[in-house]
C-alpha cells in the first residue's frame, strides 16, 4: 500500500510513502497551483504506481496555498478512485516530535471537564462524570 501526502502549509511538499519513500518540495512558498501537478506526476512516474490513499494537510496556512493543495488532493482522489484523509499540520508536527523524542510528552494533562487524547496511543480519555 502506498500513500500520497500533499501539504501546502508553507512550500508544496509532496511525498509518496510505500515500499520506498519519495519526497519532492517546491522551491518557494508561492505558486502552489503551478507546482503541485508536476511534482505529483514526477513522484508517481518515479514510483511506477498510483497511491492507494491520499493524505492532505488541512492547515493552518494561507488560504490560497491551502486551497490549491486541498483541491489537487481531492481531484486526484476522485480521478484515481481512492480515499482521501485530511490532517492538520499541527497534528503532523506534534506526531513527528513524539516519534523523534520517545517518552517525551506522553502524559495526558488538561482540565477535568475536557476529554483528553493520550498522545502515546491516540486513545480518547473521557473525564470522570
Amino acid at each position: 500500500m502506498s500513500t500520497l501526502t500533499i501539504d501546502t502549509s508553507t512550500v508544496s511538499v509532496i511525498a509518496l510513502v510505500g515500499e520506498k519513500t519519495i519526497v519532492r518540495r517546491s522551491p518557494d512558498s508561492r505558486h502552489h497551483a503551478e507546482t503541485l501537478a508536476p511534482l505529483v506526476d514526477e513522484i508517481v512516474t518515479e514510483a511506477g504506481e498510483t497511491p492507494d490513499l491520499i493524505v492532505a494537510g488541512t492547515g493552518p496556512a494561507a488560504f490560497t496555498g491551502l486551497r490549491a493543495g486541498l483541491v489537487t488532493a481531492r481531484v486526484l482522489a476522485r480521478s484515481w478512485n481512492i480515499p482521501i484523509v485530511g490532517i492538520g499540520s499541527l497534528e503532523i508536527i506534534g506526531r513527528a516530535a513524539l516519534d523523534h523524542a520517545p517518552g517525551v510528552g506522553r502524559d495526558v494533562h488538561g482540565d477535568a471537564d475536557t476529554p483528553q487524547t493520550d498522545n502515546a496511543t491516540g486513545a480518547l480519555h473521557d473525564p470522570a462524570p
